[in-house]
């Protein structure tokens, strides 16, 4: 249980109540009931549970689990996809059904681990199908999600994986991109790896190229993560003009900058991804 000072009340409740964002529900019927067991009671009657809970209430309303043991189970899924190198976010929208089948951890587990001693098995033939007749080249551990589940499989099929992780890469280094930029770097062919390192080089450089274009009075004024991608991946004469020119423009009054040679190698060739 955890303690919350708000508006004169002392209030006891779930850690999993903040956790979920259902603590607002949760101390309105505290203060109106003065008791906290109905006031839970009320969370888990309230529509917006299911919405953290999927799976949970069985079709009488009743609760296949309490909070803490579901949140258990669903990080024992999570664990078992991990395990074989699956990022558990693809499967998110099936732990409910999961959940509501009655799968245990240790059933989860025994299907993972069936499944990826099979996929290693074949792996090789598996690979060489998709590359043949799908163009992908497919790891290991795509071929056990697309098993699993053969939703994602049709997402791998329709590239929607490897675009949700170029954009998820984007994500982590504080960009956030649009889905019609994300498809156009998935079509260029820049994998997983090839994204991080891209948008590690992004995060690092594009503001220093910013406060260029702002010092120098570039015609555009700034110099942004859709100037930076030109330049570096597609091979846009007139960006890495416009880096060439920040960089000499800058050398002019200052040396000896890191930076400033990163962005030179990157205005007169890509430095650490092939030009595509």
């Amino acid at each position: 249980m955890t303690t919350r000072e708000d508006d004169g009340y002392s209030l006891f409740m779930p850690s999993w109540m903040t956790e979920t964002g259902l603590a607002d529900v949760w101390q309105e019927a505290y203060i109106e009931t003065g008791d906290a067991t109905l006031a839970i009671e009320t969370v888990r009657r309230d529509s917006a549970y299911d919405a953290y809970f999927p799976g949970n209430r069985r079709d009488d309303g009743s609760l296949r689990y309490d909070e803490a043991t579901y949140f258990g189970i669903i990080e024992s899924y999570e664990d078992a996809l991990l395990s074989v190198d699956v990022i558990p976010d693809f499967f998110r929208e099936k732990f409910g059904d999961l959940i509501a089948g009655l799968v245990s951890p240790n059933e989860f587990v025994n299907r993972v681990e069936s499944m990826y001693e099979s996929v290693i098995e074949s792996s090789s033939q598996i690979r060489d199908f998709y590359a043949a007749n799908y163009g992908i080249d497919m790891t290991d551990s795509a071929i056990v999600a697309s098993f699993l589940d053969p939703d994602i499989g049709m997402a791998i099929l329709d590239k929607r994986i490897a675009v949700s992780q170029i954009g998820g890469e984007a994500s982590v280094r504080g960009f956030n991109v649009g889905l019609e930029y994300a498809e156009s770097l998935q079509r260029s062919g820049i994998s997983r790896d090839e994204a991080q390192q891209f948008f590690g080089d992004a995060a690092s450089f594009v503001p220093t190229l910013t406060v260029l274009a702002a010092r120098h009075a570039d015609p555009d004024d700034d110099f942004d993560l859709d100037d930076f991608t030109r330049a570096s991946l597609f091979d846009d004469p007139e960006q890495r003009r416009r880096m060439r020119r920040l960089v000499a423009q800058e050398r002019s009054t200052f040396t000896g900058s890191a930076q400033l040679d990163f962005v030179k190698a990157r205005s007169g060739g890509v430095t650490g991804l092939e030009t595509r």
